[in-house]
């Protein structure tokens, strides 16, 4: 059968209308050997609500800090999350109540262990739900994790033959590939916490290594609309283009700051 992917079919499979969702992920939470769906809600800040848009029109506010309380007083959006039970192919049931998944939040990214749940929801403390279906369900999971040599030690390439019925299945890794940010031994993705505009908040800035030298991931755009200190040093976006984390801080700053590195990304095998 083949399945054209489009706003009738989501209706169709009962999962349309969620809200502000973000990042939809598919796990099989309930190991019955088909995927089933999480899907996380709500915005910190409505900025295309009518009412917001009609206020910014009609405002007065003529500095920065005016228009920044202004944005602060925008109405959140605060929506409870959903979990949708796969039925057996392509049609889903709302299961966020019975299976305990109810709380309102706004919330943004998903991890996922034995298919245990940790949520990232934005300016409160993260949820994570212990999945007990091993209590009510006779049903088990299997992890692999290749190893290869050391010229290929994500065991690319490697294959898995699984037989529990007599016919073999296909096991087939997510290594990260399909998103924006990828990394390497060669190419290390990074990531620097530390207030580094010294306004009493931890400031986040994605890196990559390029030969020893760490460069900020995202430019002057987003940077300095974030770390105000960045906009002063560098007014163009030419002097921002080619300068580095120690070129923009100093040694000392980045010496003080936490890092967190990774050269594999990597994500569950499916079946």
């Amino acid at each position: 059968m083949e399945i054209l992917f489009s706003a009738r079919w989501v209706a169709w499979a009962g999962i349309a209308y969620t809200g502000w969702s973000w990042a939809p992920l598919f796990g099989d939470y309930d190991n019955n050997g088909y995927k089933d769906i999480l899907i996380t809600n709500g915005y910190p800040a409505a900025v295309n609500n009518f009412d917001y848009l009609v206020e910014q029109a009609q405002s007065t506010s003529s500095t920065p800090k005016e228009e920044y309380q202004q944005l602060k007083n925008t109405r959140e959006l605060k929506l409870r999350n959903y979990l949708f039970r796969n039925n057996g192919g392509i049609a889903f049931s709302d299961v966020s109540e019975h299976w305990g998944f109810v709380d309102s939040t706004y919330s943004y990214g998903m991890a996922q262990g034995d298919l245990d749940i940790v949520i990232n929801n934005l300016n409160t403390t993260a949820s994570i739900y212990q999945n007990n279906v091993d209590e009510f369900s006779g049903t088990r999971y299997l992890t692999l994790k290749l190893k290869g040599p050391e010229n290929n030690r994500q065991g690319i390439g490697a294959n898995a033959v699984l037989t529990a019925d007599g016919s073999p299945d296909i096991v087939a890794g997510n290594l990260g590939h399909n998103h924006r940010f990828t990394t390497s031994e060669a190419r290390q993705f990074s990531m620097f916490a530390h207030d580094f505009d010294n306004d009493y908040t931890q400031d986040l800035i994605y890196t990559v290594n390029e030969n020893g030298t760490y460069y900020p991931f995202f430019g002057k755009a987003r940077l300095g609309w974030a770390i105000p200190i960045i906009d002063e040093k560098y007014p163009t976006y030419r002097s921002f283009s080619a300068v580095d984390m120690a070129e923009i801080f100093g040694s000392e700053v980045l010496e003080k700051a936490r890092q967190y590195k990774a050269d594999i990304f990597t994500g569950s095998p499916f079946f």
